[in-house]
């Protein structure tokens, strides 16, 4: 597969997966906001360096999170992201 192709393959799934978060977000609150809206506050207050809009997408995606770190960061400790 030509490095073009291929690098568009890449960027495809990290938006679905961020599509998918923000339409589980959507649901949520149009069903019953405020469980979801309780949960995301109290997970936020743990990463307030991020933005809103961040926060309410890492809590969505892994509400179990701690400690998060930007893709450069991770492989900078030799991690595979």
């Amino acid at each position: 597969m030509p490095a073009k192709k291929r690098r568009q393959n890449e960027l495809i799934k990290p938006r679905s997966r961020v599509d998918q978060a923000l339409r589980k977000l959507e649901t949520c609150l149009a069903t019953d906001p405020g469980p979801i809206r309780e949960q995301l506050r109290a997970f936020a207050k743990g990463f307030r360096d991020y933005s809103p809009l961040n926060r309410i997408l890492i809590g969505l995606q892994r509400p179990d999170a701690t400690f998060v770190k930007g893709r450069k960061q991770w492989e900078k400790e030799g991690r595979t992201v």
